[in-house]
């Protein structure tokens, strides 16, 4: 009987120790989980996609196209994705009865990192769909999310981050325009909220100035835009260039001060000059 009685007194404390471990696991796992985190809300055309939504003709001839693809983006969005922390929204303006199937085969096949997909469905307003599924995604985060917006200033990017800036004063949200309409003027009336960049390039620097992504984490981006700056330069065919070939560079953007050498400064200049 005391033998018993002795096998059960064991069996109690090897339960309890085990509960105890359990106990604790939940409990740093529930602490995680509840840990900041950072969501990324990006804009497809003009922003990873040369699309030039601007022009009828190309914005017609683009649009089935999944190979034309801004060099380095999928580069800075992997690593962004290989922190572990990070999820990821694609919000596009373009109908979801056209652009659906196309998107999401451009985004597969240049290897972005997989997220939510949003497209405008028929009946919503194009200037406000945005905004609202931007407002839906921060009422179903905790406050102490961290947001990253990209957008371009082709359409009305500008506008809605600044927007969406403004409406939540407490919360982190960082706001990057991809600046390759040289005559937009919501850009310049809002710059002082939102980070414009040209490429990649300096994009992938922001994030390292602003401790997003290390150094280390974006070697991949400037062998990336190099080789699509020297291929456009050399007049080659190419479906991936640094910078929008179809504009010069926008008045607010600047390689200077950045901590670019002066090598990439006259390159990175020169190659959003010639739309490169």
């Amino acid at each position: 009987m005391n033998e018993v009685i002795g096998r059960v007194r064991r069996g109690l404390v090897v339960w309890g120790v085990i509960l105890k471990f359990l106990s604790v696991f939940l409990l740093v796992s529930l602490s995680v989980q509840a840990w900041s985190r950072t969501i990324v809300v990006s804009d497809i055309d003009d922003t990873l996609k040369i699309s030039n939504v601007r022009s009828l003709v190309g914005k017609v001839q683009n649009a089935p196209r999944t190979d034309l693809v801004f060099a380095g983006m999928p580069e800075i969005f992997q690593a962004l994705h290989e922190r572990g922390d990070v999820e990821f929204v694609y919000l596009s303006n373009a109908p979801t009865w056209l652009m659906t199937e196309a998107h999401q085969t451009f985004l597969r096949e240049n290897a972005f990192p997989f997220g939510r997909t949003f497209l405008r469905p028929f009946g919503s307003g194009a200037t406000t769909f945005k905004r609202e599924v931007i407002d839906r995604l921060f009422a179903e985060e905790p406050s102490d999310t961290e947001w990253i917006l990209i957008g371009d200033n082709g359409e009305r990017d500008p506008l809605v981050f600044w927007d969406v800036q403004q409406a939540y004063p407490a919360r982190k949200v960082l706001a990057y325009v991809h600046a390759i309409y040289p005559d937009n003027v919501e850009l310049q009336g809002y710059s002082f909220n939102l980070r414009p960049y040209g490429s990649s390039y300096d994009l992938a620097a922001e994030w390292v100035a602003a401790g997003i992504l290390s150094p280390e984490q974006v070697e991949g981006v400037e062998a990336v835009v190099l080789r699509a700056l020297f291929r456009a330069l050399r007049d080659e065919p190419t479906s991936e260039h640094a910078f929008a070939p179809w504009t010069n560079c926008h008045p607010a953007l600047s390689f200077e001060g950045r901590g670019f050498t002066r090598e990439w400064v006259d390159l990175l200049s020169v190659g959003c000059a010639l739309g490169r």
